[in-house]
Formats: C-alpha cells, structure tokens, sequence
C-alpha cells in the first residue's frame, strides 16, 4: 500500500470532512477545533501535515506552540 506525507498550506485536504465525521461519530472533537482553529487564525500552525494511504486522507497533524500553564502543577 502506498502513503504520502504532504504539507498543507492554504485550505484543509479534500476528505478531511469525513475523516472529521469519522472523529466526531467516535467522540471526538479535536478534527472539528483544528479546522475551526485553521479558518480563523492558520498563522497558530508552524506546520499541517495530511497523511495519505492508497490515495485517501488517512490522517492529519498539526505543530503549533505549546500553550503555557495556567496554574502550577500539584
């Protein structure tokens, strides 16, 4: 089986709808909050990679920075 890693840049990758309905329908939410987070503030994400297996969207990352404490560990 043949994979792909391609860097996104400008639009979420054609399939990342059902692999986000996939997600949500597992109880998932972070696909939803990525694209959510992309749409309105992409400059966040150092980088978005999409994963690819025989040609359909397998998987999707994202690097961006850490978000600071808000209180001190216990």
């Amino acid at each position: 089986m043949t994979h792909s890693l391609e860097r996104v840049t400008d639009t979420l990758p054609i399939g990342f709808a059902e692999l986000e309905a996939d997600a949500q329908a597992d109880g998932h939410d972070h696909l939803t909050r990525l694209a959510a987070e992309f749409a309105q503030s992409p400059a966040i994400f150092h980088a978005i990679f999409a994963c690819y297996l025989a040609g359909r969207l397998a998987g999707i990352s994202a690097i961006t920075d850490e978000p600071g404490l808000t209180s001190p560990p216990i």
